[in-house]
Parts: C-alpha cells; structure tokens; sequence
C-alpha cells in the first residue's frame, strides 16, 4: 500500500507518525512494524510511504477496511490526531481444469453413441462466473455445455452426448470460457479418447447358423428328388 501524503497547513510540521492497522486478521503486514516516522516536513511538501502486507490464502474476496492513523506535531509544540479509513478490494484468479473424465459405456465403439462426463474444478483463489465449454473433435453430437458459475474450491459437470466416428484415439480440445475478477478469459485444455472396432463376436455365430440351415436345406431337397 503506498500513502503519500502533503501538507497543506500553513505551519510546518515537526514530526509524524503514520500507521496502518488492518482490522481483519486475513491482512498480515510482511514487515515487524506498520509504522513510519518523519520528521521536519515543510508546508506544502509530499512525502511517500509504502507498506507491504500479506493476505492469508483462504481469505474471502471482499472489501477489508484498514485505519490509516496519524500522529503529528506543528512547528508550535501542538499535537493532533486523525484516523481516516480507507479499503482494500480483494480480488480472486479463477483457474479451471479437467479434474476427472468419465464416458457411458466405458468402452466407446466406433459408430455409436456415447456420453462424455468432463468434471471441471476450479482450483483458483476466485469464483468463475458464466462458464461455457464446447468440445472441438472429430465426434459429433451435442458439443456445447453452460455451466454457470463455478465457485472458488467447486465443482460442475459438462456433459456431452456424442457419436463416435470410425476407430481408434481420438485427439480433441476443451474450450473453457469464463469471467471472474479479472475479466474475460478462454483457454484449452486437450483431451484424447479411445474407440474400439464394432464389437463382431456375435456375428460368427450367425452366420455358422445360417450356413448350416441352408446346408442342411440343400441336402434335404436333394434327399427328396432321389
């Protein structure tokens, strides 16, 4: 936090003490005092403080107010003392990802349809607010989830109902849109799934069947021409 501060009386002033006192125990001064003295500063002189402060990493997004107070003497021997307050806004990074991937059926074949669940978490310090994601992929179907808000430390699911096109690993890419406090962002993520050959261990059979019937056709006319 930088302060300057100038002096606008007449008289000049002797000495100052400036502090700065958060009144939230989740603002933590990375420095063992808060307090800067100067002394001898002449009417309409400036002068410049910085104070370095820490905030805790499960503290709320919100508005933490802070007394700025001060303790000076004019050039006449007189004491005063002020307290003004100002605020400090708190503000949150949303950071999305792909925490878990699951698909219904487990094994996807080729040329039928499936159900793609993405979890996305967010792992950041803020809330992300209007999230959208559409998967980019050779699969078709329905690729767009709205997700709404994702708070700090949650949750949501993006569902996806797809149809897997031919066989093999399939190479995609997650766009993931949102806002939190620092504006508008888009960013990708890749994603890979596999798809198995049509599952044919049930034809075989048939077909065995269908060969012997006709076989088994074939010799019965023979057997009633002779």
């Amino acid at each position: 936090i930088n302060i300057t501060l100038a002096n606008v009386g007449d008289n000049e002033i002797k000495w100052l003490k400036l502090s700065l006192v958060p009144n939230d125990k989740a603002i933590i001064p990375l420095s063992s005092t808060s307090e800067h003295i100067f002394q001898d500063i002449p009417n309409l002189a400036e002068i410049e403080s910085e104070f370095n402060f820490s905030l805790e990493k499960d503290a709320s997004i919100k508005n933490y107010p802070i007394d700025l107070i001060l303790n000076y003497m004019d050039e006449r021997g007189v004491q005063y003392n002020e307290t003004k307050l100002i605020g400090i806004a708190a503000t949150g990074r949303a950071e999305l990802d792909i925490a878990k991937k699951i698909t219904d059926p487990t094994r996807i074949e080729e040329n039928k349809p499936f159900t793609l669940t993405l979890k996305i978490e967010n792992t950041g310090t803020g809330d992300a607010k209007g999230v959208t994601a559409s998967l980019e992929s050779p699969m078709i179907g329905d690729t767009i989830a709205y997700l709404g808000e994702i708070k700090k430390d949650d949750y949501s699911n993006a569902l996806f109902t797809l149809n897997a096109i031919g066989n093999g690993k399939k190479s995609g890419i997650l766009h993931l849109v949102y806002e939190d406090d620092f504006g508008s962002h888009e960013i990708q993520k890749d994603l890979i799934l596999l798809t198995a050959p049509t599952e044919r261990s049930n034809i075989l059979p048939a077909v065995i069947g269908i060969i012997a019937l006709v076989t088994a056709v074939f010799f019965w006319k023979r057997k009633k021409k002779s």
